[in-house]
């Protein structure tokens, strides 16, 4: 992971270059949220929507609405799991469908927030996104920086032939790809339970700072020496 940071932030920048984008054109014009979001994704939730759909949606945890919310949750994890090692994947294609990839999906949660916050529910919204997006879309970008690892593996072999400089950075970058897997199982443990159980925003917003402090804390510290035990080693 930190290896490949500068990646990593990359990728983060253009997913939240996505979200921006696709808020304020949706905000513009609410057109551009069936540009943004297909059928499937938007789950019946449009801008012809009510504010008390709307928050409906995000706040009921029974049956009838809150089957609805698990079907779109599955969904959302399907999806963001499928970009993600789609990302990684398409690294070898020097790095421009990961690009576009990353972009697209902060296109799509921007299109989602724009809707909301027309009907001021922006911080419910993100409540219901944090809860588990500060896991699963923390692994997306992370997919999305091991792609771009890949990309420039090829594009600026330095010393080495290509194909030796992606045989080296490739081993990386599939330790990287597999912490993510992993983090994917986490957030869809979050995004099955945590989500419909919880629907205080606070408590959601508690849960998803705790676990974002958790990743960048194990992503800062793990893997490096021990100073105290090497200094009496």
């Amino acid at each position: 992971m930190r290896t490949a940071k500068w990646h990593i932030l990359a990728s983060f920048l253009l997913t939240l270059l996505g979200v921006v984008t696709s808020f304020f054109l949706t905000l513009g014009n609410e057109d551009w949220f069936y540009t943004f979001v297909s059928d499937d994704m938007a789950q019946g939730r449009t801008p012809a929507s009510t504010r008390t759909q709307l928050l409906d949606v995000l706040t009921d945890s029974g049956e009838g609405i809150g089957e609805a919310m698990y079907v779109f949750a599955t969904f959302l994890f399907t999806h963001n799991a499928a970009i993600g090692l789609l990302c990684f994947a398409l690294g070898f294609a020097f790095g421009l469908p990961v690009v576009l990839l990353l972009f697209y999906n902060g296109l799509t949660l921007g299109a989602f927030a724009a809707i909301h916050h027309a009907h001021g529910l922006s911080l419910e919204f993100w409540a219901w996104i944090a809860i588990h997006g500060s896991t699963e879309l923390l692994a997306v970008i992370i997919c999305g920086g091991a792609g771009l690892l890949l990309a420039t593996a090829l594009a600026f072999p330095g010393e080495h032939s290509r194909l030796a400089n992606l045989a080296r950075q490739g081993r990386v970058a599939a330790r990287i790809v597999m912490g993510a897997v992993a983090m994917f199982f986490v957030a869809s443990l979050l995004e099955g339970g945590g989500r419909q159980l919880i629907v205080e925003p606070s408590w959601r917003y508690l849960i998803a700072g705790t676990a974002l402090a958790g990743w960048l804390i194990y992503f800062a510290r793990a893997g490096k020496p021990n100073n105290r035990a090497a200094r009496h080693g």
